[in-house]
């Protein structure tokens, strides 16, 4: 994304939580080690004081977008959210977005932290998703 951007294009990130695969809908083990990494970004730097949106506790899919908004250019992030409760918990970006960037250097190490525990191979994810049914 940052090369495209680079090259002068505009990024839009259309799937900033993995077609539903960063979701507790999603039972893979490598899923789940990613959603409590984003689970604990989202409590780290969510119970920092009060945000636009503390009723409720900032939860994974929050920091999943909050950290796709957070690569060093303002990209457009959608989220994807179909109902009032993801929209609302979606929501919780726009916080954790201004607390990484007030986070400063131990914001920057959390969210590699969490990118690389969310890594996976490009070729194992590209051949998977060729061998997925699509309507």
């Amino acid at each position: 994304m940052t090369d495209a951007r680079r090259a002068g294009m505009h990024v839009i990130v259309k799937e900033a939580l993995a077609n539903g695969r960063l979701t507790t809908r999603n039972d893979a083990l490598a899923a789940q080690k990613t959603l409590a990494a984003l689970q604990v970004l989202a409590r780290e730097f969510g119970n920092e004081g009060p945000g636009e949106f503390d009723s409720f506790v900032y939860k994974p899919d929050a920091a999943a977008i909050a950290i796709a908004m957070h690569q060093g250019f303002d990209a457009m992030v959608l989220s994807g959210a179909s109902t009032t409760e993801q929209m609302r918990s979606n929501a919780g970006a726009i916080t954790l977005l201004r607390r990484f960037r007030d986070g400063g250097a131990r914001a920057e190490e959390r969210i590699a932290e969490v990118l690389a525990v969310g890594r996976a191979d490009p070729e194992a994810y590209w051949s998977q998703r060729s061998k997925l049914a699509w309507n």
